[in-house]
């Protein structure tokens, strides 16, 4: 659990500016996720020709995502869409999850499934 999870919704509870609750949640996320990645970079546990399309992607994801909070907040000015956008993303992140899990656990997954 990185610290995005974490600080967005205190943020939001703290009644804090969706938009600095957002951009603070991203730097958290580059913390953990650099340091872990060098960590398995170490140990020769990456592949870098995925590393490579799979951060191009999600750069290109994050600057979507900056984009339409920007888009939305401007727009609209109210705080409960953004709100709703970071909860969206948060539940599709879960049950594709969870999804994943029940692949897996039944042997039809990608990561040593028979599939």
């Amino acid at each position: 659990i990185g610290g995005g999870l974490i600080f967005s919704p205190f943020f939001v509870f703290m009644e804090i500016d969706a938009v600095v609750t957002v951009a603070t949640a991203a730097t958290c996320v580059i913390f953990t996720a650099t340091s872990t990645t060098f960590q398995y970079l170490l140990i020769n546990r990456i592949i870098i020709t995925a590393a490579l399309f799979f951060g191009t992607m999600t750069t290109l994801a994050s600057y979507c995502g900056v984009r339409l909070v920007h888009y939305v907040s401007v727009r609209y000015g109210r705080k409960s869409y953004v709100i709703l956008i970071v909860a969206a993303a948060v539940g599709a992140s879960s049950v594709l999850t969870m999804i994943e899990s029940v692949a897996l656990f039944r042997g039809h997954g990608h990561f040593g499934g028979k599939g």
